[in-house]
């Protein structure tokens, strides 16, 4: 399936940004641009809640992935 990819018109350089893509399913794919290989799947609501994350300043540390708890599914990486 080959996606389209948006990031924010705030990451002029292209390095450390999230980007969305929207699948023909209804299913919304993030990925941050350092790790384009490891591509989260959910929804337009859990998408909503991550943003309003991000906005408030409240992501943790680690990032998308620690938020999501990505790591554990690939295995620590």
């Amino acid at each position: 399936m080959s996606l389209r990819w948006q990031t924010s018109s705030y990451c002029a350089d292209s390095s450390n940004c999230l980007g969305l893509a929207a699948a023909p399913d209804g299913t919304v794919h993030i990925r941050e641009s350092e790790t384009p290989y490891a591509v989260v799947a959910t929804n337009r609501t859990q998408v909503g809640s991550l943003i309003r994350v991000i906005k408030n300043g409240a992501l943790p540390p680690g990032g998308l992935f620690e938020l999501v708890g990505v790591q554990d599914v690939l295995g620590g990486v």
